[in-house]
């Protein structure tokens, strides 16, 4: 008699146990946020001598597995400072973009990533004893790469980026970027 209450007990009791497991509702994969510091190389058209920049970007992105798209924004600087006949010349290359971002692969795994978006790109160009030259332009960017997350929380990955329709004073502000992603996931 007493394994008769017990199982009635156990079947009208409302737990979260008390449905079948096919009508659960799956679990569901919680939003991402990543913050990221990059550790930048770029060839930039248009700043020879200068053109082979080095530097850091500081980026925040957020995506949530269920939707097609996130997004990301960020800053970065970079630079580069050589000797023409005599003089130190620098060149300098500042941007702070915004764009659409799709990520793939589940927590603890490869996450390849592409990215599009408008990029805002200041660039500078200064000659010792001669001043410098400065001007701004909007572009567009494109974006791709992969990164792997460890310890649950901590990522490292790669990039690769290309602005493009920059316009400035002194010719553009296009250029190849190769980046080391190091991040931490909220």
């Amino acid at each position: 008699m007493s394994l008769l209450a017990l199982s009635s007990f156990l079947l009208l009791c409302p737990t979260h146990h008390s449905r079948p497991l096919a009508l659960q509702s799956p679990q569901r994969p919680a939003s991402v946020y990543n913050v990221s510091l990059l550790v930048l190389g770029r060839v930039v058209d248009d700043a020879e001598p200068a053109d082979e920049q080095v530097g850091w970007g500081l980026e925040f992105d957020a995506y949530d597995p269920r939707n097609i798209f996130g997004f990301e924004i960020g800053v970065s600087r970079t630079s580069d400072e050589t000797s023409v006949s005599g003089a130190d010349f620098e060149a300098t290359v500042e941007e702070i973009y915004l764009g659409a971002r799709k990520t793939w692969g589940a927590p603890g795994q490869l996450h390849p990533f592409v990215s599009a978006g408008l990029s805002f790109v200041e660039a500078e160009a200064e000659l010792s004893g001669a001043g410098s030259d400065d001007d701004s332009s909007f572009g567009l960017y494109g974006r791709g790469g992969p990164y792997w997350t460890f310890v649950e929380h901590f990522n490292l990955g790669a990039d690769l980026k290309a602005p493009v329709g920059t316009d400035i004073e002194f010719g553009d502000a296009n250029y190849i970027q190769v980046g080391l992603i190091l991040a931490y996931s909220i």
